[in-house]
């Protein structure tokens, strides 16, 4: 079961974008969160993916305590185990193409790993370096091959 308890987002400037949101999925389960532009529905799935911490409340996957924000509790994306995937492509700011690729592929055996990388980036290790000298040249080009659809 997944459970909101009393979840809320401020921003530091007073700003409510989350406030005492209360639901529960019961495993097996269809939920669809609905609501105009800017309600957070969003921000709660980002809440439940950990890529935000909310400011109060509790957030649990069955047994699994996720945020507790009177207890200090904020497990990490990588610790929760669960998938989102936002309407636009997203890659990690802080890190170059290569590397995003590379994070996604980390789970995998090493060999396989790389016959991944390789068949992203290309073969050419010297033309990786190259691609990796500027990040959004790297962004840039993803976004054009999937335009092409690449």
């Amino acid at each position: 079961m997944i459970s909101f308890n009393e979840v809320s987002k401020h921003y530091p400037d007073g700003t409510a974008a989350l406030e005492g949101v209360n639901f529960s999925v019961n495993p097996g389960e269809f939920v669809f969160i609905v609501g105009p532009s800017g309600a957070g529905k969003t921000l709660a799935l980002r809440a439940m993916a950990g890529l935000i911490r909310p400011s109060g409340g509790r957030l649990r996957i069955g047994d699994r305590l996720l945020d507790d924000s009177a207890r200090g509790i904020h497990r990490s994306p990588q610790e929760r185990r669960v998938g989102y995937v936002p309407q636009n492509y997203a890659l990690f700011p802080h890190l170059n193409l290569s590397d995003n690729i590379a994070y996604g592929l980390q789970a995998l055996p090493r060999e396989r790993a790389r016959a991944g990388d390789e068949a992203l980036l290309g073969e050419d290790p010297g033309g990786r370096e190259e691609r990796d000298a500027d990040p959004a040249q790297g962004e840039r080009r993803a976004g054009a091959e999937r335009g092409a659809g690449g």
